[in-house]
This record gives structure tokens, C-alpha cells and sequence, in this order.
């Protein structure tokens, strides 16, 4: 079975990614991609790098959007390790493991808060039958971040 980032291979996979909202990265300063990524040094050695690819892909003239809140989207869509480390950080059960993330959540939620919202339906994936743990009508939060 191939790896699918929208599949989750198990009811207990599922579970353990809606583990539980983030806290703490709201009071962080609004800093530059550069700046925000530098504690995850440590976590994801060449993420200068990808940080400075992001940067130098993003639209340049967008009237919504700052350059570094352009590429902090960018970031996180890239074929990199980046996205796995994420969202492995926001379904630890140690809360303490988002910590080194809260500037680059700070600067990531800032962007997309300022895009305009739409109505869709969104589907997520789980290998498996998991009718019994979702009843129709109820609003479900998934708390980790998906990109195609």
C-alpha cells in the first residue's frame, strides 16, 4: 500500500491526529520566514534551505499576502520533510513538542487567516470501516494541516 498524505491507515491513526488543538503559538511576534524557521534547525537540518526555495517561488505582487506569509503556505506544500515533521509535532502527545514551531505557526496561521474563505466539502481518508466513531451531521475537527 502506497504512503497517502489525505489516507489515514488506521481508526487509531485518525484518532491520534485529532488529538488536540494548539495553544501558545498566538502570543509569539510576527517574524520573517527566515527568522521563524530558525528554531527548527535542530529538527529539520536543511530547512534554511527550503525556507529560501519558498521564498524565492512565491508571488512577489500579492496585495493580500506578505512575501514571508506567501512562502510560510509554500513552505508547508513542498516535497520536503517539512510537512511530515509538522504535523508529527502537532499530533505529539508531548504538547511541549510544538514549542520550536510556534513562530512558524504564528507566521502560517497569519496567512491563512487573511485568505478568503470558501464553502466546500472536504474528504479525508481511513483504511477501513470507521462509520461507528463519526455520527452524520456532527462537525469533526481534524488538527493537522493538509496540502495537496
Amino acid at each position: 500500500m502506497s504512503e497517502n498524505r489525505f489516507v489515514n491507515r488506521t481508526l487509531s491513526e485518525l484518532q491520534e491526529a485529532n488529538r488536540n488543538p494548539i495553544f501558545g503559538y498566538e502570543d509569539s511576534p510576527i517574524l520573517t520566514l527566515e527568522e521563524a524557521v530558525e528554531k527548527l534547525i535542530p529538527l529539520i537540518p536543511r530547512i534554511k534551505d527550503y525556507a529560501m526555495e519558498a521564498k524565492s517561488k512565491v508571488n512577489r505582487h500579492s496585495y493580500v499576502l506578505t512575501r514571508d506569509e506567501s512562502a510560510a503556505i509554500y513552505l508547508y506544500s513542498m516535497a520536503s520533510p517539512f510537512f511530515r515533521c509538522l504535523n508529527e509535532a502537532l499530533r505529539a502527545k508531548d504538547r511541549h513538542a510544538l514549542k520550536p514551531w510556534f513562530a512558524y505557526l504564528k507566521l502560517f496561521m497569519t496567512a491563512l487567516k487573511k485568505l478568503p474563505s470558501i464553502k466546500a466539502v472536504v474528504w479525508r481518508g481511513v483504511y477501513g470501516d470507521v462509520s461507528s466513531v463519526f455520527a452524520n451531521n456532527n462537525i469533526d475537527i481534524w488538527w493537522s494541516v493538509n496540502s495537496t
